[in-house]
């Protein structure tokens, strides 16, 4: 699995899965029907916003968990409130999940620029993040041929998920957290102008909180 594709990395929310019969864990499993209701419809954007320390990674590790195949046979949600609801098998670990921490992406960011031979094209912040997730697509055996017959390159992620939604019916959920880091008063990340759907709908939204959106437009 990769980096920010179907990313089976550390998962808060499966840690504190495994605590689930002591009295401190609070099952709040139900948000994720709220969210697969929202799935293909006119509602698919989801904006998060609360203040800090409010759990607002934690619940997008709880919907990482869920949706992305990277999960699947692992049992996180057995005994849950999820568990219980109709469409719980409908939607478990059944995605491609494209999850985007920005403070990751900006730490490693930061190490990309000290290397001396760079990605070509990849000169900001914006691109290393469309290079991240492009490069992950490409790892995918069934994605590379249709990213190369496309002539997708370094950059460019709005025409590699546009490619790939056209020619392989391929949908994705994005997940992105700390997002409004890099917003400021603006609402943009730097550099993001030239960037189509879906990504520019993430950045136009000055809030805090993380963003989900179960859709590829």
């Amino acid at each position: 699995m990769g980096t920010v594709l179907n990313s089976d990395g550390y998962n808060s929310f499966a840690d504190l899965a495994a605590f689930r019969d002591r009295d401190f864990f609070v099952d709040k499993t139900g948000f994720i029907a709220e969210v697969s209701a929202r799935i293909c419809t006119g509602r698919r954007l989801l904006t998060v916003s609360l203040p800090r320390r409010f759990g607002k990674t934690v619940m997008a590790h709880m919907l990482l968990a869920y949706y992305s195949r990277a999960y699947r046979g692992i049992r996180v949600f057995d005994g849950l409130g999820i568990a219980d609801t109709e469409s719980y098998a409908r939607h478990l670990n059944q995605y491609d999940v494209i999850y985007i921490d920005m403070n990751s992406i900006s730490a490693r960011y930061r190490s990309y620029r000290k290397k001396i031979r760079k990605a070509e094209g990849v000169v900001s912040l914006t691109d290393f993040l469309e290079y991240s997730v492009i490069r992950d697509l490409r790892r995918q055996d069934s994605f590379a041929p249709c990213l190369a017959e496309n002539g997708i390159g370094n950059t460019g992620l709005p025409e590699a998920l546009q490619a790939l939604r056209r020619d392989l019916g391929v949908r994705f959920i994005f997940i992105m957290d700390e997002w409004d880091r890099y917003t400021g008063n603006t609402g943009t990340i730097p550099g993001c102008s030239r960037i189509s759907p879906p990504c520019c709908r993430i950045c136009s939204i000055p809030q805090r909180g993380w963003t989900v959106l179960p859709w590829l437009i």
